[in-house]
Formats: C-alpha cells, sequence, structure tokens
C-alpha cells in the first residue's frame, strides 16, 4: 500500500498537466444502435462529458477515426467505426472513458447484414417504406406512431422479424404484425416468453409476393428512447439455444432448434476460458449446421440473446420423452426441456436420510421461456412440497412464495427420516413447452456460504488517489470474515490494491485502488474475490440494468418500474484517469477507536484544480458499529479532520472506512476517496500479575493490576474476579478516573477446601447508557490444604 506524505503527494503531482475539471462521462444513447460488421459507419454517442480525449471500450475487435469533433463537456461524440469482420454477430456492452472518469456500459449491436433507417412518412400499409430481404431497419415509435414496411418474398421462405429493443436498451415495448400485400395475417408477436418485452415471430412465407410489417408500440405510449432495430427477412435463426449455460473453457455443443432452422442442429465449439466473461456471442455458420434449408448460406445464425458462461458440467436428460434418467446423486446439474405442452420431467435424487439440499431451477433468468414449478415427493409418494416463484422452506405443503424479480423456483429440501430418496418433478407453471421452453436443475448439498455483489460496474481511478468499490455480502450460514482482494491489476502497472475486510456478521465491506501520480491512463477488467476463513473463495457478481418498463395497471396490482433487460456480470472496467480536483490522504496507515469513543482521523487534501467549491466528505459505506460524521471542506483548505464514532457495543476488530468527496450538494460520483484502517478496541484493559497465586484457607492475598486506558476514555472503571471456588470472595473495586493501579484481595474461609481454579478478573465500565465490559484472564490460583498451608508458615 501506497502512503504519500503531503510534500511527498505534492511533488509527484508536479509531473501531470494541468486540467480543466470535467463531470464523468455518461451514455444515454447512440445513433444508429448498431453497424454491420466489416463495414465503416459513422456513429454518435450520445450522453454527457463526452469532451476532448473520448476513448471507446468495447469487448470485440475495433478501428475508430478521429472524431468529426467536440467540445469539452460536449453531449455528442461522432466518429466512424468499423468493427472487425470476424466479430461475432450479437449485441455488447460498450463505454467511454475520458480524463475526467469512465461511463456506464450501454449496449450496442453488431450485425452481418446491411442496415437502413426508417424514412417516414410510413404509418399506414398504404405508404409502407420499401426494404430489401434480408435487411436491418433502425427507427422509432415514440408514443401511438405505427411503422410499416412492404418487403419481397417467395414462397417457402423461411423469413424472422426479430424486433430488438430492451435488448439494445431501449424502453419501447414492440408488438410486430406480418400480413401479405392484401392484408392478410401471416404471424405476430408481443412480449415473446423469455424475452420481457421483446419479440420475434418466424414463419414460412405462403406465396411470391409482396409482405407488410407493422411494428408499434405495445401499449402506444412509447416515451424515452423508443428506437428499435428490426431483423427482416430469410436469415438462419434459431429459437432455441439448448443448454442456456455452457462450461467456460470447454469443448462443447450447442444445440439449435426452432426460428427459422428446418431440423435440429448440433455446433461443436470451444467456449472462451477468460473468467471475466459472463456471456459470450458464438460464431455459427448455418451452412455447418447440416440444415438443408440453408446449406447455401453465407451467413452466420443468429441468436435471441447471448449464451452464459461459468456453469459446471451438467448432466443431459435424454432426447427421448419415455425414457429417464438413472437415480442422481447431489451435487449434479440436470440440462432439460419441456418439448411439448402439458410436458412433465421426472428426476429421482437419492441422499443420506436428514440430509439437507438446496433444489432450484433456472431458465427465465438465462432467458428461458420457461415460468417453472418445483413439486417434491417423498420416497412413499406424499407430497413434501411445492415451490414457483421464490424459496419456501422444507416441510411447507402447497404454499407459493412470490419472489421479488424472477419465476425460477428453488427449494430448500430436508430428505424425510427413514427415506433415502425423493422424486423431482418439474414442470411450466401454465403447462406450456415447446421452443425455447429449457431449464437446468440444480441440486446441491446445503452448506454454510457467502455470496458478493457489487452495484456499480466500472471504477476510475484518479493519478495519484484512490478509488473504492463497496461490496455487498450475502451470508448463508456463513457468518465469519470475509477477506476482499482484487484480481486483474498486474504488478508494476503503477496501480495497487487495497485490500479489505468483511466483519463477522457484517452485510458490507469495500475494497480500492490506488494509481501512482504519474501513471498513465489505462483501462483493464478486474475481480472482486472474497474468501472465508473456512477456505471459500467467491467471486462478485452484479446485475447491469440497460433497460425496464414503467407499468401502471393499477386494477391487476401491477404497478411500477420493472427490468425488461440485465445483464449479470462478474468482473467492473476499472479505468485510471486524470486527477480529480481534489486528492484526499490519510495522515497515519491506522486509527485505534475505543468502543463507545469518538476520535479525530485527520487528512491530507491536496487541491489538484484551483475551484471555488465546497467539498463535502462522508462515509461511503460505514461498518456496524462505527458511525462518520459528514464534513464540508472549504476548497482551499490543505487538512481537516473528520469525526469518527465507534458504537458502545461495537465487536473489537479490524475495519476500513471508505471516505468519499463531492462537491457539497451533488448526488453524482466522487471526486476523490480515501480508504481508512480502524482498529476498534475495548477502552480499558487490565494488566496483572503472572504466576500462580495460592492462597491458605483463613488467609488472603493482595492482587495488585493496573487499569490501562485506550484514549479519549478517562472514565472510572469497576475490577472484580469471577469463577472463584467455594469459599474464595474478593471485593469488587472501582478504579477513579483519575487512577490506575488498584488492588484487589482474595480472602478464603477458614474451611476452604483444596482446590485449583482459574478465575476471571472483570472489568467493567459505563459508556453513555450502555455498560461494558472486559474479560482478563485466566488467573492461575491454588487454594491450599490446611496442612500444607500451615508447613508453608
Amino acid at each position: 500500500m501506497i502512503h504519500l506524505t503531503r510534500d511527498g503527494l505534492l511533488a509527484g503531482l508536479l509531473v501531470l498537466p494541468s486540467i480543466a475539471w470535467a463531470d464523468s462521462p455518461r451514455l444515454t444513447g447512440t445513433s444508429p444502435l448498431g453497424i454491420q460488421r466489416g463495414l465503416s459507419t459513422e456513429v454518435t454517442f450520445e450522453g454527457s462529458g463526452l469532451g476532448d480525449g473520448t476513448r471507446l471500450i468495447a469487448p470485440f475487435d475495433f478501428e475508430i477515426e478521429e472524431p468529426t469533433g467536440s467540445e469539452p463537456g460536449a453531449t455528442r461524440w461522432q466518429v466512424r467505426l468499423t468493427a472487425d469482420a470476424r466479430t461475432a454477430v450479437g449485441v455488447y456492452p460498450v463505454r467511454v472513458v475520458t480524463d475526467s472518469g469512465i461511463s456506464n456500459p450501454i449496449l450496442f449491436a453488431v450485425g452481418q447484414l446491411p442496415q437502413i433507417a426508417e424514412a417516414e412518412p410510413n404509418d399506414a400499409a398504404a405508404s409502407a417504406q420499401e426494404i430489401p430481404n434480408p435487411i436491418v431497419v433502425e427507427g422509432e415509435c415514440p408514443g401511438n406512431d405505427l411503422d410499416f414496411f412492404r418487403f419481397p418474398g417467395r414462397e417457402g421462405d423461411r423469413i424472422v422479424v426479430d424486433a430488438l429493443c430492451a435488448r439494445v436498451g431501449t424502453e419501447l415495448d414492440p408488438m410486430i404484425r406480418l400480413t401479405t400485400a392484401d392484408g392478410r395475417l401471416v404471424a405476430s408477436a408481443n412480449d415473446h416468453p423469455g424475452l420481457v418485452t421483446d419479440c420475434y415471430l418466424t414463419a414460412v412465407l405462403p406465396e411470391d409476393g409482396e409482405y407488410v410489417l407493422e411494428i408499434c408500440d405495445s401499449r402506444f405510449a412509447g416515451a424515452g428512447r423508443t428506437g428499435y432495430r428490426l431483423l427482416i427477412g430469410a436469415v438462419p435463426f434459431a429459437g432455441e439455444v439448448h443448454p442456456l449455460a455452457l462450461p467456460r473453457g470447454q469443448d462443447t455443443a450447442l444445440a439449435l432448434r426452432g426460428g427459422t432452422l428446418s431440423i435440429d442442429g448440433l455446433f461443436a465449439l470451444r467456449t472462451p476460458s477468460d473468467p471475466l466473461c459472463s456471456m459470450f456471442q458464438p460464431a455459427i455458420p448455418a451452412r455447418l449446421l447440416g440444415d438443408p434449408a440453408w446449406a447455401d448460406s453465407e451467413l452466420d445464425v443468429e441468436l435471441p440473446a447471448p449464451v452464459a458462461l461459468g456453469s459446471p458440467v451438467a448432466v443431459p436428460e435424454p432426447a427421448d420423452p419415455a425414457q429417464q434418467l438413472p437415480p442422481l446423486s447431489p451435487p449434479v446439474t440436470v440440462l432439460g426441456r419441456l418439448s411439448a405442452a402439458g410436458e412433465r420431467d421426472e428426476f429421482t435424487i437419492t441422499a443420506p436420510p436428514g440430509s439437507r439440499h438446496e433444489v432450484r431451477v433456472e431458465a427465465w433468468g438465462l432467458g428461458s421461456a420457461l415460468d417453472g414449478q418445483l413439486r417434491i415427493f417423498g420416497g412413499d409418494g406424499s407430497v413434501l412440497g411445492e415451490s414457483d416463484d421464490g424459496k419456501p422452506s422444507s416441510g411447507r405443503r402447497s404454499r407459493r412464495s412470490r419472489g421479488p424479480t424472477s419465476p425460477d423456483p428453488s427449494y430448500d429440501l430436508t430428505i424425510p427420516d427413514g427415506q433415502d430418496e425423493v422424486r423431482i418433478v418439474v414442470k411450466d407453471l401454465a403447462d406450456r413447452g415447446g421452443v425455447g421452453f429449457t431449464y437446468r436443475l440444480v441440486v446441491e448439498p446445503a452448506a454454510p456460504s457467502f455470496g458478493l455483489t457489487f452495484e456499480e460496474g466500472q471504477v476510475a481511478v484518479p493519478r495519484g488517489g484512490t478509488a473504492l468499490i463497496p461490496v455487498t455480502v450475502t451470508r448463508s450460514g456463513y457468518d465469519g470474515p470475509v477477506a476482499l482482494d482484487l484480481r486483474g491489476i498486474p504488478d508494476g502497472s503503477g496501480v495497487t490494491v487495497l485490500p479489505g475486510t468483511v466483519p463477522a456478521g457484517q452485510t458490507s465491506g469495500v475494497v480500492g485502488l490506488e494509481a501512482v501520480p504519474e501513471g498513465e491512463p489505462q483501462v483493464r477488467e478486474i475481480q472482486v474475490v472474497g474468501s472465508g476463513d473456512d477456505g471459500q473463495a467467491v467471486v462478485a457478481s452484479g446485475t447491469t440494468v440497460f433497460a425496464q418498463q414503467t407499468l401502471d395497471v393499477r386494477g391487476f396490482g401491477m404497478s411500477g418500474t420493472i427490468p425488461s433487460y440485465s445483464r449479470p456480470v462478474v468482473s467492473l472496467t476499472a479505468a485510471v484517469i486524470g486527477p480529480g480536483p481534489i486528492l484526499l490522504a490519510s495522515e497515519r496507515p491506522r486509527f485505534v477507536v475505543p468502543q463507545g469513543c469518538a476520535i479525530d482521523v485527520p487528512l491530507q487534501v491536496v487541491q489538484v484544480a484551483e475551484r471555488e467549491v465546497t467539498y463535502r466528505i462522508a462515509a461511503l459505506s460505514s461498518p456496524d458499529g462505527l458511525s462518520v460524521e459528514e464534513l464540508d471542506v472549504d476548497g482551499g483548505e490543505s487538512t481537516a479532520e473528520i469525526e469518527l464514532t465507534a458504537a458502545a457495543d461495537a465487536t473489537p476488530g479490524p475495519y476500513q472506512v471508505g471516505l468519499v468527496a463531492r462537491p457539497s450538494g451533488s448526488e453524482g460520483p466522487p471526486v476523490a476517496a480515501a480508504l481508512i484502517k480502524v482498529e476498534v478496541v475495548p477502552p480499558a484493559s487490565l494488566e496483572l500479575p503472572g504466576g500462580e497465586i495460592a492462597i491458605a484457607p483463613a488467609g488472603s492475598v493482595a492482587i495488585e493490576g493496573k487499569v490501562a486506558r485506550v484514549e479519549p476514555f478517562a472514565g472510572p472503571v469497576e475490577v472484580r474476579l469471577d469463577d472463584l471456588p467455594p469459599g474464595i470472595t474478593a471485593e469488587p473495586v472501582e478504579v477513579a478516573a483519575d487512577a490506575s493501579e488498584f488492588t484487589v484481595t482474595l480472602r478464603a474461609a477458614a474451611d476452604a477446601a483444596p482446590a485449583e481454579a482459574r478465575p476471571r478478573a472483570i472489568l467493567t465500565y459505563e459508556l453513555g447508557d450502555q455498560e461494558g465490559l472486559v474479560t482478563h484472564g485466566p488467573l492461575s490460583l491454588k487454594v491450599l490444604a490446611a496442612d500444607a498451608a500451615e508447613e508453608q508458615r
């Protein structure tokens, strides 16, 4: 860890160029929503803080030409962007970074087809816009707008119309309708299962001629970002990808079916081994599937969504529904699908009586159409429990618990006494099935564990300063401490990791990064890793919501904002940027604070950019038992003291406190941060002599000791001895606030029996309206026999 004196910090900053501080960049959209790979396209990034030095961060190879012109703080950044021609078709999260910070991610599509823009007026079938087949069309449907397109088709053509809205980060809730030129309905779609509000349709065209496509907002309430990206035409498209998740870094295969495919296809591939990657876009040439409908196609297969990574190897369900897997022992993961409406899959699980397990279905959260339901039966046929959207406890029968965000069910299972197997039934809640109704059934032994999550997927580290990453711990039986660290920062990079610790039983912690003053701008993907004292290690994860819908159907209890598209992430994007307007540094590497007391933590405040601004310094997330009083610092101040208080019942031990500074009144990202190490200790302790203490019947022994107080505690204390053997007494002793030495007198009754004991010295004190205590010892006490005591005398 780097600790710089004030002079050293200022000397380091002298090498930095003078900068005019600007707000961190933020992206709100792009125009267009995507590009054709291999083709140079003008793209406008929209948002704020898109000034000079803006750089693009994307998970695919690209070339970018110099901007056509932008100003510091600009709301638009125009470039000519070319995605590598080998880029897999799909939608990717991209960001921008400037000297002032790193932006939020936004979704951006890379396609394989030519694309055109919607052209008004096209709000009626008679004025439908003429387009080729196949094509990608980008347009907007604000309010009650209707957009119509006309394209040629041939009898027998397998076509897809895929309306990407939420999947490219817009708020449009699309509805699509395909008709012949004279108005006969071919197909329609709205809210496709597994895609929340997005939808697609596939059809085999009934005749040669022209076809008309209509798109609108299904509630005619399109607001905010109302754009869409329409994939239209004879394109290889898979309606189902199985399995929903693949093991990382292995040779495996994907089964593709439905959509515009004429047969079920199987494609062998090797998955990415990068542990920082949570989802990937496989490149699948259609001609390699063995599908006669696409044997001569030069296109890749389009997928409705990316494929998840990181799941363990699983057992596939038999392809023949009449067959069943043999009994399985946990831990086990089964890859299943409900191939037809009304289908129910049954699995037998064997485990010792009384053993506890977690059973869960993973489907909707991975893009499946399945709204799963679990039913658990004992070996004797009795119903042990049922779960829909949530996790009822084992033994609660026919009770459904509605989960807040996902219809994927889970269940806490205890194998009944006298039985060693149970039967698990998986079905769709509405008895649906067919293409897209795939799932993963996971059965794992229950064990104490914990999970880690983060809120923001990016962190900007100012040169010469510190950035903090708050982490939330979700505990499931494990209540010990969690050590936090970061992966992905190489030695010699000029960036140092500041590890953290989440104290036992607590649910929040912080880990940090520190960059040297002369460091170069850089961007890296990093992971937060937590380690328990039982040896388990967990990678932190998060969820990025890219699109959401606001509902107001109060008569049905549906009101509020729901995510319409989100993605799991297992890494953060870290960028080293220019120094902020100020830098914070702690004057000492560690501070000690007694329980029930407050201390002043001195800080260095280094002014990098001259601004007449007042900054508010506050705790990022104080650990339980610690509190930090917010402090305002004027722009010209070079030092500050912030008050930190430990509650009277704060658990003694090490803590980290993250401090952040923002311009007063601002709710934006912090402009400076510091990570403070704190040790919470009892306010006083005892110093007592060592060695054995011997006492004879009818005798007495004086034990001299000393009270050691920890500043700023200066109150009176009481000392007493507990766990004394029968016949031995000691009166408590009061030690005044201005005293430290004391004497406790042990007295033995005349009939005290011989004994060896381990009494404890107890120090008690008052902290406000609470009493605290510290235990010292045990001491070694021997009660002599009467004859031995006489001989000793």
